[in-house]
């Protein structure tokens, strides 16, 4: 079994499994203040793939908002 885990969350305030967890094919999203923080996966790399990129808009966004 792999787990694939993309993001960093040292703190979170909701966790969304989706998928089937007793199946061993889930997603697991952490949330800070209702942003998507990180995500580990289990036999979903697709949706793992998916947050990666959605994480790297979101650090891109933030990266370049004081830019002019």
């Amino acid at each position: 079994t792999t787990l694939r885990y993309v993001g960093h969350a040292s703190h979170w305030d909701e966790v969304r499994i989706e998928g089937d967890f007793d199946g061993g094919a889930f997603t697991a999203r952490y949330f800070e203040g209702g942003r998507l923080r990180a995500a580990a996966s289990v036999g979903m790399d697709r949706a793992n793939l998916e947050d990666e990129q959605a994480l790297a808009r979101l650090a891109g966004g933030a990266a370049n908002a004081g830019r002019k």
